[in-house]
């Protein structure tokens, strides 16, 4: 499951506030503020829409056994 952390750091790769990403996901910025802070754990359903929203952006969500983390998928332009 995705954390706080890891929206938070999903934000920060696409220089998108916790409005963007509320506006984006169609979830209250308030839920995102609480989750980001491990405050409150949202709803499955809100969790999948962040997520959702976040991926169609091009963010990756890693989890291993060392870790959890994202990343941003690079698309290459051709010519």
């Amino acid at each position: 499951m995705v954390t706080g952390g890891q929206i938070r750091a999903a934000r920060a790769l696409l220089g998108w506030s916790q409005e963007t990403l509320g506006q984006t996901a169609g979830v209250a910025v308030r839920t995102i503020r609480f989750f980001e802070a491990d405050a409150r754990r949202p709803h499955a359903r809100t969790l999948d829409l962040l997520e959702v929203a976040l991926m169609g952006a091009g963010i990756v969500f890693l989890s291993t056994d060392a870790g959890t983390g994202v990343l941003l998928k690079v698309v290459a332009v051709r010519d």
